[in-house]
């Protein structure tokens, strides 16, 4: 166990032919959660680690497919879990350092497929086939009703082949129905979010390491480490005060739920921190926009 913390930290690296564990050393762990059309990333920093180890990291890939895959958990609660995308070793006063780095979508977000509709398909049938090509890169969950809420039923008027990358194909196929829209992989779900909503997940904070962050557009919030707290879903505040960032209130007025931090955030970034080998706290940020 790491000296300055009785923090549980496992990594859990599969391949195709091997499964390895990593515990009881010392680790440095960042995992970003956002809405941007990114992927959700993780940087982990392994000390130690033996050459054999190191070895069977070295070679992550076959015909440009991360084969390799990762799952964190602190304290037995799961943080992360994604493809690796690289790995790098470097000596450093007389210790290995490992940074994995992964991607939590990483093969779907670059999958390529051909996919054929015919006249008179529909946009949600087009859909299950372009939802189709990505179940071979881990993806097997997708949330739909806001399309199938909208026009995810309208016939498509001609043949159309769709070609290249499976998740822009998705885009372009739910413009016409959600033209703006959030389209973002999260614990293994595709999710395909309009603007102006949020998926049914609210979490009330009320323990802050800092005042929360207010300014016109939302606010942000750093937190003890905290697993509820999910990108699309949404936060309320309840802080005894706030560091306010609003624009020349001499000139503008600032709608009173958002000055005084009464409103409803929708989530758009979760970045968690923590490690076993210093004394810092692990911790949350969060940014929301205000929502209502």
């Amino acid at each position: 166990m790491a000296k300055f913390s009785t923090r549980d930290i496992v990594a859990t690296v599969t391949s195709k032919k091997d499964t390895k564990v990593f515990k009881d050393l010392h680790f440095n762990i960042e995992v970003i959660k956002t809405l941007s059309a990114t992927p959700n990333i993780a940087n982990i920093t392994i000390f130690g680690l033996a050459k054999e180890s190191r070895d069977f990291l070295t070679s992550i890939y076959e015909d440009e497919k991360s084969e390799f895959s990762v799952d964190v958990t602190l304290d037995n609660k799961s943080f992360f879990s994604g493809d690796i995308v690289n790995a790098r070793h470097t000596y450093n006063t007389g210790n290995w350092e490992t940074t994995i780095y992964a991607n939590e979508g990483y093969n779907a977000f670059r999958k390529s497929a051909k996919v054929e509709t015919k006249k008179g398909d529909s946009r949600g049938s087009a859909l299950d086939k372009l939802f189709d090509s990505l179940t071979d890169v881990g993806l097997n969950d997708f949330d739909i009703q806001a399309l199938k809420n909208n026009c995810g039923s309208k016939s498509i008027l001609k043949r159309v082949l769709y070609e290249g990358n499976v998740i822009e194909n998705i885009k372009k196929l739910i413009k016409d129905c959600l033209p703006d829209a959030d389209t973002f992989i999260d614990n293994k779900k595709l999710n395909i979010l309009p603007k102006g909503s949020a998926i049914p997940k609210n979490t009330i904070l009320t323990e802050f390491l800092a005042p929360p962050q207010l300014n016109e557009q939302g606010c942000r919030a750093s937190v003890r480490i905290n697993t509820d707290v999910q990108i699309g879903g949404t936060i309320e505040l309840q802080a005894k005060s706030y560091n306010q960032a609003f624009g020349n209130l001499t000139l503008n007025r600032a709608n009173k739920r958002r000055f005084s931090g009464e409103g409803t955030y929708k989530v758009i970034e979760i970045s968690h921190t923590f490690d076993n080998n210093t004394q810092a706290v692990a911790k949350t940020d969060i940014t929301g926009i205000f929502l209502r």
